[in-house]
């Protein structure tokens, strides 16, 4: 797979396998793009979805295929693709490797231009400053040149004067002198005035000796001054070539690292264009495995769809059959079991019809001489709140509750009387109220039905409903209360200890 830049290509091209050697131009910019890996997560996202495409054909194909041997053959390309993918890397990275090292010699490169080029600009300062060093030379040499020149022309003319007035002077000095001695008859005093007007003669004679003395003493300064001039200007003239030579030393070494840095440009500039082009062609060739892995996604999202919906109906029909079997088992259960309790419903009556046949003929025995009854069968009850009781009443307990009972157990007239009152509600809720022969009354509450209607009379031990809970109560039980004569039934606070009233009528609760 040559996803990426060839490992030989890569090596070939570092700085140091260039046929220049020489390190590329930092100018030339290696950030244009990102040479991006491919993502891992993309090429298994894509065997995957070749998998689930190839399962899905596995699927619907006849029986003899297999869909795992697809699944197999999808792993094993994943993985070849991932090798591959490991190699094209490491091709990358050490041509990222060799372009890295490029860089650096190509900073390293322009680094030594620069001073290269520093060091000419200096040179080209100092020669700047020779050559105007050489002129200033140069002009004062002229100028020497010229004083000498000048002074030499004065120095001839004041000894050809001088050499003249010489001549001259002595030539009339001579001949005055002589004649005047032969031919006249000159005193001596005449003599001596002419002697002094000689040595005036010769005094100025000697001033323009002088002259010309102060005029050659002149000329020799100016020669001197020429010669020192000319020295400077030769000084000058060296140090200029030798700054000429450095300078061409330094424009030479510049132009030798020009060559390199332009020869490394062009390196890099190959190796970028390649790699470029391995980018371009990898961007196609992801482009292609994306819109690959799309479509094979989109048929792996159907066929999941399908699965699920498939899976779901079925689902449906698995917990629809299971809960008609269920229910189905639920009902033979309820069946049987109500059969069950019916049976023991008619054993437990058949029991209870038997007991209370018994139990009439002992309570007509024993009734006979009582004057009241329990208002339920003893033996059936436990008593869970007493006359007076403090606690969850408004002031206190109004009346004798019998618990203990489960709902519609019967309950019993404690004496003879007549149905005052059979009413549902209130805090009650179904009760029935007595009025016995003596003006007594009593009452029975939270009845869950009522077995004697208003005006019927009872005699004691009768049915007259069955325990309950309705109105306030917090669960099944008969409430009992016992009002004396000249009491309002229901005003309760009006009510008296019903246990006391039925130990005086000869039942012990």
């Amino acid at each position: 797979m040559d996803r990426q830049l060839p490992l030989a290509a890569a090596k070939s091209q570092r700085p140091g396998n260039t046929e220049s050697g020489k390190a590329q131009d930092s100018a030339t910019p290696w950030y244009g793009f990102c040479v991006p890996p491919v993502s891992r997560r993309l090429v298994r996202r894509a065997a995957t979805a070749v998998a689930a495409v190839a399962l899905t054909i596995g699927l619907t194909a006849p029986a003899f295929a297999d869909p795992s041997d697809d699944a197999d053959k999808a792993e094993k390309k994943l993985t070849e693709a991932e090798s591959q993918l490991d190699d094209s890397s490491n091709d990358l990275e050490s041509a990222r490797s060799a372009l890295a090292d490029a860089e650096s010699q190509l900073d390293d490169a322009r680094s030594e231009l620069n001073r290269i080029q520093g060091e000419l600009a200096d040179a080209q300062e100092r020669d700047e400053e020779s050559q105007e060093r050489l002129a200033e030379a140069q002009e004062k040499l002229e100028q020497a040149k010229a004083a000498v020149a000048a002074n030499q022309k004065r120095v001839e003319e004041q000894r050809e004067k001088a050499g003249e007035v010489v001549r001259e002077q002595y030539q009339k000095q001579n001949s005055l002198v002589g004649l005047a001695m032969v031919v006249d008859n000159t005193t001596a005093g005449t003599l001596q005035t002419r002697a002094q007007w000689s040595t005036t003669m010769f005094n100025a004679t000697q001033a323009k000796l002088d002259a010309l003395e102060e005029a050659q003493q002149k000329l020799e300064a100016a020669k001197k001054a020429q010669a020192e001039a000319e020295a400077e200007a030769e000084a000058e003239r060296e140090a200029a070539a030798t700054n000429l030579s450095n300078m061409q030393e330094l424009e030479s070494e510049a132009q030798a690292e020009e060559s390199r840095i332009s020869a490394l440009v062009a390196a890099k500039s190959d190796a970028q264009a390649e790699v470029e082009t391995q980018v371009e062609a990898d961007k196609d060739r992801v482009a292609e495995m994306a819109a690959e892995s799309e479509e094979a996604q989109e048929k792996l999202e159907e066929y999941e769809a399908e699965q699920a919906k498939k899976a779901e109906k079925e689902r449906k029909e698995r917990e629809a059959k299971a809960k008609k079997d269920k229910e189905a088992a639920e009902k033979k259960k309820e069946e049987e079991k109500k059969a069950e309790k019916k049976k023991e419903e008619e054993k437990k009556k058949a029991e209870k019809e038997k007991k209370k046949k018994s139990d009439s003929s002992r309570d007509a025995t024993k009734t006979s001489s009582a004057a009241a009854v329990s208002p339920i069968k003893p033996g059936n009850y436990r008593i869970s709140a007493v006359f007076g009781q403090t606690g969850l009443w408004a002031r206190y307990h109004t009346g004798l509750d019998f618990a203990g009972v489960y709902t519609g157990t019967p309950i019993r007239a404690a004496k003879d009387g007549v149905v005052l009152s059979s009413t549902a509600g209130g805090w009650a809720g179904n009760h029935v109220i007595l009025r016995h022969s003596n003006g007594e009354s009593t009452l029975y509450a939270h009845m869950s039905r009522k077995s004697a209607s208003k005006g019927k009379v009872v005699k004691k031990g009768d049915i007259i409903g069955y325990t309950g809970a309705t109105g306030n109560v917090t669960g099944p039980h008969l409430h009992f209360e016992y009002y004396p004569k000249g009491a309002t039934p229901g005003s309760v606070y009006s009510a008296k200890d019903p246990r006391a009233w039925l130990k005086k009528n000869g039942v012990n609760i």
